[in-house]
């Protein structure tokens, strides 16, 4: 008897393939210079390596070549950056976060710096409605390292009318220096995040958020200078000082303003830290 297409219907969600990708980077100061001394990629992720921007450190760029994230897909990035090295680390594009029928997204983002300077400057990460994910960060420092570290999370596409309405966001970070752990920070959204979005305890109906970590021996020279540029900014925007880490955050309705101020933040802070151009990484402008 032939079987019906009523009958070949699975009775259950077919377990899809998903991604598990992996970028681990190693650097040491060799002859005068940061050269590339440990190199592991795994799709969906890869790792690229530009000639720097006149002036500006090693850079290295990770991509993920699937296009996006999506439930039940993995990616963890190791950065360990040696004594006397300097360099940026960023992405190729925005991270999309697409909706999820199911599992998170889950992010694993270790860094590691010993008497080193390291900018983590990735683009933007979009969470599409219904997305989830589920993001760790955490900064190791030794004494003498200086990092200066950021992102920035945009809630829906709100050029098409989209919203982040349904979904979650677990976004949590830790520094420790010399093995003590020193701040911890975490954000839970989900799973109606418009409600805490909107309160005006929560976000107060911003669009987006970035987050900037400054951690360093001693972070008081920053601080009067972070204060200063945030003066001048038009998003609402805050800095304060907890442990040795100095954490800058921004706020606004619309996400391609803090996008801009966000970009003209880091540039002015890269370059009173590190003595960098006061530009970003021309990714950025693609």
């Amino acid at each position: 008897m032939a079987t019906t297409l009523q009958e070949s219907r699975p009775t259950a969600l077919t377990k899809l393939q998903r991604g598990d990708g992996a970028v681990e980077l190693g650097l040491s100061h060799t002859d005068g210079r940061t050269r590339l001394s440990h190199l592991y990629q795994r799709a969906p992720a890869k790792l690229l390596m530009p000639d720097p921007a006149p002036g500006d450190p090693l850079t290295a760029v990770i991509a993920t070549i699937s296009g996006g994230l999506t439930g039940g897909d993995r990616l963890s990035v190791s950065v360990k950056a040696g004594q006397e090295t300097e360099a940026l680390v960023t992405t190729q594009a925005a991270e999309r976060i697409y909706r999820s029928v199911g599992p998170d997204v889950e992010m694993e983002i270790e860094i590691e710096v010993d008497r080193g300077r390291l900018e983590w400057l990735p683009q933007e990460t979009i969470l599409f409605d219904g997305a989830k994910l589920r993001r760790r960060t955490h900064i190791r420092a030794e004494a003498g390292a200086t990092i200066l570290a950021g992102d920035m999370v945009t809630f829906g596409r709100r050029a098409r009318g989209e919203r982040f309405h349904t979904g979650a966001l677990l976004d949590s970070w830790r520094v420790t220096r010399a093995g003590k752990l020193i701040w911890a920070d975490g954000l839970c959204l989900g799973p109606e995040p418009a409600s805490m979005l909107e309160h005006p305890a929560g976000l107060a109906g911003a669009a987006a958020f970035a987050s900037m970590v400054v951690v360093a021996d001693n972070v008081q020279p920053f601080k009067e200078v972070a204060q200063k540029i945030l003066s001048d900014v038009s998003v609402f925007a805050g800095v304060t000082e907890v442990n040795s880490v100095l954490l800058l955050r921004m706020l606004d309705e619309d996400a391609t303003v803090l996008r801009d101020t966000f970009g003209g933040v880091w540039c002015r802070m890269r370059h009173e830290m590190f003595g960098f151009p006061a530009r970003l990484p021309r990714l950025w402008y693609c």
